[in-house]
């Protein structure tokens, strides 16, 4: 099942994507290996 989710970065932006496993997902920005914009600011939540 497709999710889409929101992400709020450490510079207060927010980022919207799309995927198959959130937890995955997750865990991928999480490690600085998602989306390019999600790697140069650090998240600060999910």
């Amino acid at each position: 099942m497709p999710f889409t989710y929101m992400l709020r970065c450490a510079d207060d932006t927010l980022y919207v994507g799309h995927t198959e496993d959130l937890a995955s997902r997750e865990h991928t920005h999480n490690d600085g290996d998602g989306a390019k914009y999600t790697a140069a600011p650090a998240l600060s939540e999910a």
